[in-house]
């Protein structure tokens, strides 16, 4: 019997680093590790392609970042996603892997305009949740 989850935490990156620094910005770098921080002291373990990437300072060919997410994404047990009003491709494209999946999601949600897309997994996902939470705290 496994006691502890294995949690995918899909969000933002590329568009969170600041073009002239190469730095991810420092306060949403702050409230995703909050999270993981977060969901590690209750007992679960945490996959985020951010950690694996050093934030930035490691760099993977395409092909090994979506074969790594993809492959980490499938034998996890929850699929949490962080969407906020950054645009970004990856987390629809794990949103859609996690659904086809039929894993268990959780949709945290800090932005002013939900995705349309976001709003109809509820009609195909067995296990499916939306927290709307405050900018300034996820948790």
């Amino acid at each position: 019997m496994k006691l502890i989850a294995d949690v995918f935490l899909s969000a933002p990156f590329r568009s969170k680093i600041d073009r002239t620094t190469n730095e991810i910005d420092k306060a949403y770098k702050e409230l995703i590790i909050g999270l993981i921080d977060w969901l590690e002291k209750k007992g679960f373990s945490v996959y985020l392609a951010h950690r694996r990437e050093e934030w930035g300072r490691k760099k993977y060919s395409l092909e090994n970042i979506v074969w790594s997410d993809f492959e980490s994404l499938k034998h996890s047990d929850l699929f949490i996603a962080h969407i906020d009003s950054t645009k970004s491709i990856g987390v629809p494209i794990e949103i859609g892997w996690a659904s086809a999946m039929d894993k268990k999601i959780i949709i945290i949600f800090n932005s002013h305009h939900l995705p349309f897309f976001v709003k109809g997994l509820s009609t195909i996902c067995r296990d499916f949740k939306i927290i709307t939470v405050s900018d300034e705290k996820i948790f």
